[in-house]
């Protein structure tokens, strides 16, 4: 399988992509800076995580502008798969590219509690919901 890993400024996973495409596919991926002007022949696209453009917006909102990312659509409506890992996952979403997904008026109202306190009993409850699950206690889990 032939791949590229598309970088944008501030993602900083793309090594590690590269040598986990490389370790599992035998062949180096086509490394594909934002501002090339076109995307090799490839059978995935791949964007890794990190912060691109610092998320000074939101996640993924300035990369997902990017004029390459027109190129990443029309690939992906031909039929080539693309992968999106962490900030790269949030970028496919702020493009469009993942149907279903919530839009980014919707992405933008959904906060963590800001104070400590708040903060902590949401831990605490997401902590119980993983570990106890709505249905399924799991016995590892600490208390």
């Amino acid at each position: 399988m032939k791949a590229a890993v598309l970088v944008f400024p501030g993602l900083n996973r793309d090594r590690d992509m590269i040598a986990a495409l490389t370790k599992i596919g035998g062949v180096a991926p086509a490394v594909v800076w934002h501002q090339d002007a076109d995307i090799p022949d490839v059978d995935l696209i791949v964007i890794p995580g990190g912060f691109s453009y610092g998320d000074y917006l939101r996640c993924g909102a300035i990369a997902a502008r990017s004029p390459m990312m027109d190129k990443v659509r029309e690939r992906a409506a031909k039929g080539t798969k693309v992968l999106g890992v962490c900030n790269g996952f949030q970028i496919l979403i702020e493009a469009g590219l993942l149907p279903g997904a919530p839009d980014a008026q919707h992405l933008a109202q959904i906060r963590l509690p800001r104070s400590e306190a708040r903060g902590h009993q949401y831990r605490q409850r997401v902590h119980r919901w993983l570990c106890q699950g709505p249905d399924h206690p799991l016995p590892r889990c600490p208390s």
